[in-house]
């Protein structure tokens, strides 16, 4: 089995959980519950814990829509890690490989259609790095820190 360890950081490791789903929409709503249980017990706060949930909803419906272009036979592994001080959430999957560098974010002062998922994502966690496993997996990584007061 190839998995990538990243986000794992410099904290001890409270929690691990890991799902499958398949590449189609109607699957959003387990994924939405199962960030919703991973954050629950985690030190985000609700606020925190609804802005992950929209962000994993968002790039799992980008997997589904871009990478997968619709094809709901494919495959999304989530691997949720919980720390101290945050939650790290893997997709990997084996659709198209999205490149950062080459899409735009739109203009939040105009309207336009299509395209505000990746401005969604990168306004509701704290970092998204994309990049590809030792076996070829394309990974998107989502990390949100605790708010601190």
């Amino acid at each position: 089995m190839c998995v990538n360890a990243g986000g794992a950081g410099h904290s001890k490791l409270i929690s691990h959980t890991e799902k499958e789903i398949k590449s189609d929409l109607s699957e959003l709503a387990g994924v939405r519950e199962f960030v919703r249980r991973v954050c629950d017990a985690s030190p985000l706060d609700e606020d925190a814990t609804d802005q992950f949930e929209l962000a994993m909803s968002e790039t799992a419906t980008n997997i589904m829509m871009h990478g997968y272009r619709g094809r709901s036979d494919g495959q999304i592994r989530i691997l949720a890690d919980t720390f101290p001080d945050r939650v790290v959430m893997r997709l990997y999957h084996w659709g198209v490989a999205f490149e950062p560098g080459h899409t735009e974010l739109p203009r939040v002062d105009t309207y336009q259609e299509g395209g505000y998922g990746l401005y969604i994502i990168e306004q509701s966690v704290d970092e998204v790095i994309y990049s590809r496993d030792q076996c070829g997996r394309n990974c998107i990584l989502l990390t949100k820190h605790r708010t601190t007061d």
